[in-house]
Parts: C-alpha cells; sequence; structure tokens
C-alpha cells in the first residue's frame, strides 16, 4: 500500500471515529470541546450549563429589554395623554366659570342701569357719573360677547353718546363692538381690543389708542385730531375720509389699510409700515414720513406729499 493510499486511510479513519456536533450536524473531533464550525461548545461548564459568550448572553436580554423601553414608552404616552386630559379638563371648567360670571356680571348690570333709566333723572350730572364708572367697571371685566350686548343696551338706552368720553378702558375686549357715531374723545384704550370693531363717524380727538389692536376695524370718516396711535396695529383697517390732523402714528402697522381721500396732514407716521396700502386721494402734506415703509402702496394724481418727498423711490406705485 503506498504513501497516498495510507494518507486516504488515515483520513478515513478519522472520518469514521468522528463524531457530528450536535448543533450544526459537521463532523468533528471526538475529543473537541467546541466545534470549529459553528463555535457552540460541546460541554457544560461546572454548573451544568452549555458554555456561552458575553454576546450569547447579551443576545439572550435584546427581548425583555425591548420589551422593558416599549413598556416605558408606552406608559409615559399615556401620563401624557392623561395630563392633556386633565389640563383640556380644567380650561374647559375654566372657560365654562368665566362664562357664567360673566352672564352674572352683566344681568345684575342691565338690571340696576335699567332701574336708573326708569327712575332717575339721565340730564343729572350725577346720575351720569354713577352709570359711566359702573358701565366702565363692568366693561373691563367682561369679554368681547358680552360687551357688544352691554353697548346694545346703552346705545337702545340712548345714553350711547356720552357714557365712554374720558373713560379708562385700557385693555378692554371690544372686538366686533358697534361703537360707531359715539364719542370716545378722551378715553384711554392703550393695548384695548377692537378687532373688527366699527367705530365709523366716531370722535377719536385726544384719544389713547397706544398699542390698540384695530386690525379689521371700521374707521371711515372718524375724527382722530391728537390721537396717540402710537405702535397701534391697523392691519387693513377702513380709514377712507378719515381725520388724521396731528395723529401721532410712530411705529403703527398701516399695511393694507384703506387711505381712500383720509387727512393726514401733519401727522407723525415715522417708522410706521404703509406697505400696500391704499393713499388713493389721501392728503399728507407736511406729514412725517422718516423711515415709513410705502413698498406696493398705491396713490394717484390727487395724493398729496411733502415737499420734496418722492413716493416711487419709496416703493409706492402711481396709478394712472
Amino acid at each position: 500500500m503506498d504513501k497516498q493510499d495510507q494518507l486516504t486511510e488515515t483520513e478515513l479513519q478519522t472520518v469514521l471515529d468522528a463524531k457530528l456536533c450536535p448543533y450544526c450536524a459537521e463532523p468533528i473531533n471526538p475529543e473537541a470541546k467546541k466545534c470549529i464550525r459553528c463555535g457552540e461548545y460541546l460541554e457544560n461548564d461546572k454548573y451544568g450549563f452549555r458554555r456561552k459568550t458575553l454576546w450569547d448572553f447579551l443576545s439572550l436580554l435584546v427581548v425583555p429589554i425591548t420589551l422593558l423601553m416599549l413598556g416605558s414608552l408606552f406608559a409615559l404616552y399615556q401620563s401624557n395623554l392623561e395630563q392633556e386630559r386633565i389640563a383640556a379638563a380644567a380650561e374647559l371648567q375654566a372657560t365654562t366659570e368665566a362664562n357664567r360670571s360673566n352672564a352674572v356680571v352683566l344681568e345684575q348690570y342691565i338690571n340696576d342701569i335699567g332701574e336708573i333709566f326708569l327712575s332717575e333723572d339721565m340730564e343729572s350730572e350725577k346720575v351720569r357719573s354713577v352709570v359711566r364708572s359702573r358701565t366702565v367697571a363692568v366693561v373691563n371685566d367682561l369679554d368681547s360677547d358680552r360687551n357688544s350686548i352691554l353697548i346694545r343696551f346703552l346705545r337702545e338706552g340712548g345714553v350711547i353718546g356720552w357714557v365712554f368720553a374720558g373713560a379708562n378702558l385700557d385693555g378692554a375686549d371690544l372686538e366686533d363692538a358697534d361703537l360707531s357715531s359715539v364719542d370716545l374723545s378722551g378715553t384711554y384704550l392703550r393695548r384695548a381690543n377692537l378687532i373688527g370693531a366699527d367705530l365709523s363717524e366716531t370722535n377719536l380727538t385726544g384719544t389713547n389708542l397706544f398699542a390698540a389692536n384695530l386690525s379689521w376695524a371700521d374707521l371711515s370718516t372718524s375724527i382722530f385730531s391728537g390721537t396717540g396711535l402710537v405702535e397701534a396695529n391697523l392691519f387693513e383697517a377702513e380709514l377712507s375720509g378719515a381725520v388724521l390732523l396731528n395723529t401721532y402714528l410712530y411705529r403703527a402697522d398701516l399695511t393694507g389699510a384703506q387711505l381712500v381721500g383720509t387727512d393726514l396732514s401733519e401727522a407723525s407716521l415715522s417708522e410706521s409700515d404703509l406697505s400696500y396700502a391704499n393713499l388713493l386721494g389721501a392728503d399728507l402734506s407736511k406729514t412725517w414720513l422718516i423711515d415709513s415703509k410705502l413698498t406696493g402702496s398705491r396713490y394717484d394724481a390727487t395724493t398729496l406729499w411733502p415737499e420734496g418727498f418722492d413716493p416711487k423711490v419709496a416703493g409706492a406705485i402711481l396709478e394712472e
């Protein structure tokens, strides 16, 4: 038997003597303690457990750790939902209580002032003072919906023309209120909410409207002589035909406002925003326009500008 045959027989004997790995079924040396093919240990440790690598133990922990993390995330999500539910319920309760309180205050006011209308002389200055002070106190506490009802009540009672003149209505919520033709001269309306309010033909002489919100309000043909509108929001407000002599509009927002035929002579519009405003036929002669924005605003041949001012350079558009 040649050497090659002997080697073949040796190899054959090895195969015959080999045992199969119980994990990968590959032939292995009978004395092997670890399969060289799949890496599994073939003997148990002294505690009776099959030998494991660190990675084997880490692999066993992947599922429980993942489940633990998912459980924690779900618990956090549930907690956030519960907190949001509690906050929403508290907000709803607060709103309900506020509405109930406003309704009670308004009802009591109408009953009290109604009795005064019926039993007292409304021409008496003393009676007017009582009505004015009580009205101002209530208006400052009510929301816009209740204030609209209150104003309608005063209008029907024939006292709307004088009850607010010179009053302190700072921060009052008068959104969508009908204050047309009302005397608001000398009234304090700083930071008041007058969004969408009807202030047409209203006397606003000397009124303080600092930082008031007059967006979309109707101020057509109103009188603003000496009025303070510093930093007021007049976004897309209707001011056509209004008179704003010596009015202070420093840093006011008049973006998209309608100023057709409006008298702005000698008004201060420094650093105000008149972008896209309608200035057809407006009088801006002697008006302060230092650092004002006029981009996209429209004017025509009848619009009057301060001497030496070039509206085209400022970005205004001439309509022929």
